[in-house]
């Protein structure tokens, strides 16, 4: 894992983040299951709409069963080209967080087959090519 951390951040206590290049995304990942041995799964992908730095920045919010304890790994993808690769097939529970931030984000995650417009959001929405919870979307 050490060698795919561009970083260490704090979040708040007992919650470790680490920050990664969104190109390792999948390896990361695949290190983390191997290490725990499958006792990890991933809760949810936070996407987090960072406008004056021109990115989408990710928070993979990832429990790790028998220490009872949550990390994040977070990376970031440029806003003029918001794709990374899926986690689909690492963690299946990654369908609906993917889904998500793809349908209200645009933010694409390739190699996942499943995304689709409208998934959370209206359909007058998608019809306008509006991402909602984008900051610069209009109200």
């Amino acid at each position: 894992m050490k060698q795919y951390m561009v970083r260490k951040e704090f979040m708040k206590p007992n919650r470790d983040v680490y920050v990664v290049n969104a190109k390792n995304i999948r390896d990361v990942m695949k290190a983390l299951k191997e290490s725990y041995s499958g006792g990890i799964y991933l809760a949810t992908i936070a996407a987090v709409d960072k406008v004056k730095e021109n990115v989408f920045e990710l928070n993979y919010f990832i429990h790790i069963v028998y220490l009872s304890k949550t990390i994040v790994i977070k990376t970031t993808v440029p806003r003029d080209n918001p794709r990374i690769d899926t986690v689909i097939d690492i963690f299946p529970g990654a369908y609906e967080a993917e889904a998500e931030a793809y349908d209200l984000m645009g933010i694409e995650f390739v190699g996942n087959k499943y995304l689709k417009r409208p998934f959370f959001a209206p359909v007058d929405v998608v019809a306008q090519n509006i991402y909602p919870l984008r900051k610069d979307a209009p109200v």
